[in-house]
């Protein structure tokens, strides 16, 4: 139970700060795996917040191409992005979810 508030916690953070940067919807695309985790995640926050979250299970590959092309607040994927990808597009990525 622990891990899920902390993971709740820390999707809040992420979603806050993305709200406060574009103002609006949060988007979100990638991973097929935790689209069930997430959608789990995604309803309590919007019953806290009442703010809207869409995540689309679309593919890593899809995911990682959003972002970098910046179509999306947050994607998944299943496999980390190497250092010099994540400097050269200025992006962060964390583990979320561990199978």
């Amino acid at each position: 139970m622990k891990l899920v508030q902390r993971l709740l916690g820390l999707l809040s953070v992420i979603i806050l700060t993305s709200t406060m940067l574009n103002g609006s919807q949060i988007h979100a695309r990638g991973a097929t795996f935790p689209k069930i985790v997430y959608e789990d995640w995604i309803k309590a926050y919007e019953e806290q917040t009442g703010k809207h979250i869409s995540y689309k299970a679309t593919g890593s590959g899809d995911g990682v191409v959003s972002i970098v092309r910046r179509k999306c607040d947050f994607s998944g994927s299943d496999k980390p992005l190497r250092p010099w990808r994540l400097k050269r597009y200025k992006l962060t990525m964390f583990p979320v979810l561990i199978r």
